[in-house]
């Protein structure tokens, strides 16, 4: 497989203006993006990097696809909405599919591309129990742009031929590393993403690929699973490919965001801090809000069962969200986290990936992510890309347990003073200093205080 090298660059926030894509992107768009995205200081790194290979690629008659990398929080959504609608034709049908990887990021994206496109582009959202366009103003007709998640695609494209093919240019695969993991447990998504994409190259042998993440493995790494990522990727684009990389997966979520460990007993007093956190978060004036991960709905059940009895928590309110919700009870605790009706959300990783709200400013790990991936996504919810290109400040707190949630227990795992710690010196190999976790003494919490001032936003950012 080509090399997947890091291209040369300025930093993911900054350092570019308007100018830089001016004659690559048409002014409506631009224009879209400070108006209405508020993105008044210009375009980042990685929007400049792929549009700058796309145009290069088109004024070379080459044929070659797009693999993209850049750091969390650094307007990956925004880069392939430039490079979808830069010669989008309006009298044209469906141009464009987006995967994503949950039905939290696909409304995210359509949402955010039909704020980006205006009133004229028709954005549809394809996910389960929900296919058709994101707003009612938008014109009737078939969709230009459609972003929905591999099996609600797969049935409407594939199984139901919905919508024609002909005129498709772009294809682009969102957390292409969690999609396209070449591997019998994943061989599904696998085949359907690959089904989808051979029909539309079938019709149009002329259409780009460009696959997004932030946590793209190296050629070079050893581990099965990241050969299963590498492999997908080269049987879905071929060795035909152009790597974009403004950062390497040992140096995300950098020191723009502050990183914790507390060690607790176990997995109540787990619970018991917790509740002491929300507590502080409460009296910390103007802090941003919370997203709370755990690996499994029954430790989320159970914590949510918890939360709900404590006193200390009567009078806050907190959403809860996994995938075992219904399609339309997902998307209301989604859209009164967005609105800001309530400051946190516990949650499995249904938004971990993706999920973009610049209010987060603290994210809280209850129990420690079993893949390297995963923890360095859940960090990236917070420490966004703000409207001033620049990242936010952001928290992230990891508990540490003794191995005896439900899931662990219902497995046989016998409780370890050190497993959590384990887990994260093992997730945490390999990364720079400033990716890893400090200590913060359990018998004194109220450090965190001070921690959460780094993540103050005085009401700035909320528009």
């Amino acid at each position: 497989m080509e090399n997947l090298s890091l291209a040369e660059g300025k930093n993911a926030g900054g350092g570019f203006s308007w100018e830089d894509v001016k004659d690559d992107i048409p002014q409506k768009y631009i224009t879209n993006a400070e108006r209405v995205l508020g993105w008044t200081e210009g375009p980042t790194e990685i929007q400049v990097q792929v549009l700058k290979k796309i145009v290069s690629n088109e004024d070379a008659n080459s044929e070659k696809n797009i693999v993209a990398q850049a750091q969390l929080g650094s307007g990956k959504s925004g880069m392939f909405g430039f490079a979808v609608l830069r010669k989008l034709d309006l009298n044209k049908g469906l141009q464009a599919v987006i995967f994503c990887d949950t039905r939290e990021l696909a409304t995210q994206t359509a949402e955010d591309l039909s704020k980006l496109a205006g009133d004229d582009v028709r954005v549809w959202v394809c996910v389960k129990e929900k296919v058709g366009k994101i707003r009612n103003e938008v014109k009737d007709g078939a969709p230009h742009i459609i972003v929905g998640t591999v099996g609600s695609l797969n049935h409407n494209m594939v199984k139901r031929r919905r919508f024609k093919r002909e005129d498709i240019d772009l294809i682009v695969v969102d957390e292409a590393d969690t999609i396209l993991i070449k591997s019998e447990k994943n061989k599904g998504t696998f085949n359907q993403i690959k089904k989808i994409t051979d029909s539309i190259k079938k019709k149009n042998p002329k259409s780009k690929i460009i696959l997004v993440s932030a946590t793209i493995p190296d050629d070079s790494s050893q581990k099965q699973k990241d050969k299963e990522v590498l492999t997908g990727f080269k049987t879905i684009i071929g060795k035909n490919f152009d790597s974009v990389r403004t950062v390497t997966t040992k140096d995300l979520a950098g020191d723009y965001i502050k990183k914790y460990k507390v060690k607790c007993n176990d997995f109540k007093d787990k619970m018991e801090v917790l509740v002491e956190l929300y507590g502080i978060q409460a009296e910390t004036k103007d802090l941003g809000q919370c997203i709370v991960f755990c690996n499994s709905h029954p430790s989320l059940n159970e914590l949510d069962r918890f939360v709900k009895k404590s006193e200390k928590m009567k009078d806050t309110k907190v959403l809860v969200l996994h995938g075992r919700l219904k399609g339309d009870e997902r998307d209301k605790v989604v859209q009164e986290f967005r609105q800001g009706q309530h400051k946190i959300c516990m949650c499995t990783d249904v938004l971990s990936k993706g999920f973009n709200l610049p209010e987060v400013s603290v994210v809280i790990n209850f129990e420690v992510a079993y893949k390297q991936k995963t923890h360095l996504h859940r960090m990236g919810r917070c420490g966004r890309i703000g409207q001033d290109r620049v990242h936010q400040n952001g928290v992230c707190i990891t508990l540490l347990g003794n191995g005896t949630s439900p899931i662990q227990a219902q497995r046989g795992i016998r409780p370890d003073p050190n497993y959590d710690v384990n887990m994260l010196k093992k997730i945490e190999v390999g990364l720079n200093e400033a990716v890893k976790s400090k200590s913060v003494d359990r018998r004194n919490i109220e450090e965190i205080s001070k921690v959460f001032e780094d993540a103050q936003r005085a009401g700035t950012n909320r528009e």
